[in-house]
C-alpha cells in the first residue's frame, strides 16, 4: 500500500553524516480487501522514541483527518526532566498537557485513552480481545521479537531493577 506523509519508517544514526533512512515497515493487502475499502490510507505518524516509525492503517476516508505534519520526535528531548516521561508515575496517570503539547488533537486523544496498568511503571498495556500484553511480553518474551533481537545483535534480557526506557537506552547505545 502507498504511505501517506514521511516516505520512511526506519532510521539509524540520525543527525550524523552516517544517518540512513529507508521504509522498512510496510501493509499488505489483498485486491479483494483493497476493493471493499477504496479509500483505505496507511499513514506515517511518525511520533515515536524509537528507531521506527508507527503506522496506521485507516481503513475508510475520514472527514478532517489530520495532515501528517513533518515534526519527529527528537531522542534529545528524554533528557530534559519535564519531557522523561508522558506519564506523572507516583499518581499512575498520563501527563495530560504534556501529550497535548507534543501531539496532534487526535493521537493524543488515543494515546490518553489507553489505560494503565496498576503495577510497575512499565506495566503499560494493550488490550485485544481481552487479552493483557505488557510492554515486557511484546518486547522481551515474545518469540517473534526475540529472533528480531537476535538477528540485530540486541540482548533481549531484562533486569527487573532496570525500567523498560532505560533497558531500550541502554542496549540501543550499545547496538
Amino acid at each position: 500500500m502507498e504511505l501517506h506523509g514521511y516516505p520512511f519508517t526506519w532510521e539509524r544514526y540520525p543527525g550524523t553524516n552516517k544517518w540512513v533512512e529507508i521504509r522498512l515497515d510496510r501493509a499488505i493487502a489483498t485486491s479483494s480487501w483493497m476493493h471493499l475499502f477504496k479509500d483505505a490510507r496507511l499513514i506515517n505518524l511518525e511520533a515515536s522514541t524509537s528507531d521506527h516509525s508507527p503506522i496506521l492503517l485507516v481503513p475508510m476516508a475520514v472527514d478532517g483527518l489530520p495532515r501528517v505534519r513533518k515534526q519527529k520526535f527528537e531522542n534529545a528531548w528524554l533528557r530534559d526532566p519535564v519531557f522523561s516521561t508522558l506519564m506523572v508515575t507516583n499518581e499512575r496517570r498520563w501527563d495530560e498537557d504534556l501529550i497535548k503539547d507534543v501531539f496532534l488533537e487526535r493521537d493524543a486523544n488515543l494515546i490518553l485513552a489507553i489505560p494503565l496498568a496498576d503495577n510497575n511503571v512499565d506495566g503499560w498495556y494493550w488490550r485485544k480481545d481481552n487479552e493483557v500484553e505488557s510492554i515486557e511480553h511484546l518486547f522481551l518474551d515474545c518469540s517473534f521479537a526475540k529472533s528480531c533481537w537476535i538477528t540485530a545483535g540486541i540482548s533481549w534480557n531484562f533486569n527487573d531493577q532496570m525500567s523498560f526506557r532505560d533497558w531500550a537506552v541502554k542496549e540501543f547505545n550499545e547496538w
